[in-house]
């Protein structure tokens, strides 16, 4: 089967703070493609359709590969409605990993993937590379708990920093989250987007 006959899925693939609202949006605005955003996230509606969890119920939700597909085949049946939808993005973060939300990891999903011979499966791996900022973000969002733009108050609050909590997220997320889930991704056709 050629990829012009095949449903293609492409996975956002992140670690959160880092633009991909922004970037998920975009790419839903284009004529062809739907967005399905932060699958898991709370504040997405699919999950709760279908009685699975999001990450707020906490760790050990274990949504598995089946119940990702079920999510995505939802959207898709939703979508269509005489509309020609060619690409699907879904994103999927280091924190649906990190909080149990999923009973499989990345490299199974893109194993899984790889073998459906009815999908065209793509992976962008999005990358900030200021992790300061990435880490200064994340405090801020944690403290004001507004997580995304269209939500975010004007004004800036003052808060404090750990250093040491600071050095070490910036080293996690510059030596584990950039460069082991990079070379996971490359398992797979992979447009990595960074900047900054």
């Amino acid at each position: 089967m050629s990829s012009i006959n095949k449903k293609r899925y492409i996975l956002i693939y992140h670690y959160t703070r880092c633009g991909s609202t922004v970037v998920s949006d975009m790419l839903g605005r284009v004529p062809g493609c739907f967005s399905y955003g932060e699958i898991f996230n709370p504040g997405n509606s699919w999950p709760a359709r279908l009685g699975l969890s999001d990450y707020s119920t906490g760790a050990g939700a274990n949504n598995a590969i089946t119940d990702l597909i079920q999510l995505l085949e939802l959207g898709e049946a939703e979508t269509l409605n005489g509309e020609s939808i060619e690409s699907f993005f879904f994103e999927i973060t280091q924190w649906d990993v990190y909080r149990q939300v999923l009973s499989f990891t990345i490299k199974e999903l893109i194993d899984y993937f790889n073998a459906r011979q009815d999908i065209d499966f793509r992976v962008v791996h999005l990358i900030r590379r200021n992790a300061f900022l990435r880490y200064l973000s994340s405090e801020l969002a944690a403290f004001r708990s507004v997580y995304h733009s269209g939500n975010m108050p004007t004004d800036t609050p003052k808060i404090k920093l750990d250093p040491t909590k600071a050095i070490i997220d910036i080293k996690v997320h510059l030596q584990r989250y950039i460069e082991f889930e990079r070379a996971l991704c490359n398992l797979v056709p992979i447009i990595e987007l960074s900047y900054e």
